[in-house]
This record gives C-alpha cells, sequence and structure tokens, in this order.
C-alpha cells in the first residue's frame, strides 16, 4: 500500500508537467478469467492478494492526477528468452523452487488455469518502444506472451527433467490442513486457478513488436538456467531423503 498506492500518487504530483509510464501488472484483472482486454482495470475487484489490489488503486489514482498516463501491464516476468538469465529469483520463482525440488508434493491446480510468463527482454524492448515514442503510445498495454500455459503443462515439463520433481494434483474436496502451507508460496496459489487471456494488440499495432511464444522449449530455457544458477538443486538419492513434505492448497 505505501509504495503501489501512496507512492504512485506521491510520484505523480512531484513533477507538474511530466509525462508518466507507470510500470503495473496484468493481473490487475483480479480473478476474472477469459479475454482480458487492454483498458481500464476495474479496481474494485475481486483479487488474489494484495499485491494486485493496491496495484489496481495505483492506477486509478494515477489517472485521476495524471489522465494522459501510460499504464504498461507485464505478466509474469521471466528471465531472457535466449538464456534464462534473471537479476535475482524473487515473486513466483520460489513457488516453482519449493516445487521442483520436491518441498511441495500435493497442490490443487484448476483443471482450466494458465500461467502467462514474458521474457523480461520483451518487457525491457516495449518499455522503451513507449519511451521512444511517448507522444503516440496507447495508454494501455500488456506485455505478455501471446497465449498462456496451461499450469497442468508447466507442472508436468518440470518432472521431465531429471532430479525434478512434478506434484501431483488435488481436487478442492481433496485438501487437507491447507494451513501447514509455507508462507511463501501460499500468496502465488491463486495464479495456479485461473485463466486469464491477456490481449496484446496494442504493443504489435504500435510498435511493430510481436508477442512472444512461450512453448515448451522456452520453458525449459528458463528451468536450465534456474539449475546452472543453482537456485533450483537437482535432488540425489542423499539429498531426497531430507526433504519436508508439504500439502498445500
Amino acid at each position: 500500500e505505501a509504495v503501489n498506492v501512496d507512492g504512485t500518487r506521491h510520484v505523480s504530483q512531484l513533477i507538474p508537467n511530466a509525462r508518466f509510464i507507470h510500470i503495473s501488472t496484468a493481473y490487475v484483472c483480479g480473478l476474472k478469467d477469459g479475454p482480458i482486454a487492454e483498458a481500464s482495470c476495474d479496481n474494485a475487484g475481486p483479487f488474489g492478494n494484495n499485491y494486485e489490489k493496491t496495484k489496481a488503486r495505483g492506477e486509478m489514482i494515477l489517472h485521476q492526477i495524471r489522465p494522459d498516463a501510460i499504464i504498461i501491464r507485464p505478466s509474469i516476468i521471466v528471465g531472457e528468452a535466449a538464456t534464462g538469465l534473471i537479476r535475482s529469483f524473487d515473486t513466483i520463482y520460489r513457488a516453482f523452487k519449493f516445487i521442483a525440488e520436491g518441498k511441495v508434493r500435493s497442490i490443487f491446480v484448476s483443471n482450466s488455469a494458465t500461467l502467462n510468463f514474458v521474457p523480461i527482454d520483451h518487457v525491457v524492448a516495449g518499455i522503451c518502444d513507449v519511451v521512444r515514442r511517448i507522444d503516440t503510445a496507447p495508454r494501455f498495454m500488456h506485455l505478455a506472451a501471446r497465449k498462456a500455459v496451461p499450469v497442468s503443462r508447466f507442472l508436468a515439463l518440470i518432472g521431465n527433467i531429471p532430479g525434478l520433481s512434478s506434484p501431483s494434483f488435488l481436487a478442492e474436496n481433496e485438501l487437507k490442513n491447507p494451513s501447514i502451507a509455507s508462507r511463501l508460496i501460499q500468496p502465488y496459489l491463486v495464479y495456479f486457478r485461473r485463466c486469464p487471456e491477456f490481449e496484446t494488440i496494442a504493443l504489435e499495432t504500435f510498435s511493430g513488436r510481436a508477442a512472444p511464444v512461450m512453448d515448451d522449449a522456452a520453458l525449459m530455457q528458463q528451468f536450465q538456467f534456474c539449475i546452472t544458477a543453482g537456485f533450483i538443486r537437482i535432488r540425489t538419492m542423499e539429498t531426497a531423503s531430507t526433504d519436508i513434505r508439504i500439502v498445500v492448497g
């Protein structure tokens, strides 16, 4: 709240004549499924977590103060497309680490759930396109993959890598002891239960830069960098015996 709402308000009031490019998130759509237009968001929600809620409120406040502000909304940012390189492994990467290393063995996943991953170099390039031609840039823009990845396919790919694990999928009525879920992974579980389809027309129409395709090869590149960098630990017979079993919902 202090950063995403109050911070946005303070910065937008700081320089009266500045043009603003605001980096938000595609998930200001909240819990909506299906097509998500590149347009004003509904800040009434409902939202999956407080991050989404405060980013939506920040957008609303910014456009009250700066009606001409440009809102750029990345989806789930991952490493560079060609190499998987990323500076730090934070946010949803932590959930993937627990899953891949077998510390989360069972998880409730909606049958239709998807994850929209976007390489960081596409996000940077899209922002630079807007900076270069800010006077003609669209007011709202998703920086997302052309098509989201089904959660079931994503988790299965992890299990295809020797030494890594895929969780078993639970039905909602099979959830047991959700209170023991790790605090680290709990905020991200909502992304495993919804299927927004982010429109990505604005950037391509504006600058000709097409939304990237996150196929299996692209996803495997991301996994490989996490392993090479030592973030995700390949399990051996010795380490497997020390893992903790956590069932999350």
